[in-house]
């Protein structure tokens, strides 16, 4: 085996850090997006069985849609 410079240890093991903390960060960045992603798909679909709910009776009121913007209904 070749004599290789101690400094070039430190700096692969360095390297292999680097590495695993990258794959680690965009794994939770992934699972951070999925989560939210699977959470709002939940509160479209709970608003919209309540938003069936009423209108079987026939209720009409104002329920603050949380996606539409205040402004462009003015």
């Amino acid at each position: 085996m070749a004599w290789l410079h101690p400094m070039l240890a430190f700096i692969g093991s360095v390297l292999a850090l680097a590495g695993v903390l990258t794959v680690f960060l965009v794994g939770m960045v992934f699972a951070d997006l999925w989560a939210s992603s699977r959470r709002t798909k939940d509160i479209i679909k709970a608003r919209e069985e309540r938003m069936r709910e009423l209108e079987d009776e026939e209720q009409e009121s104002d329920v603050d849609d949380p996606f539409l913007d205040a402004l462009e209904e003015e």
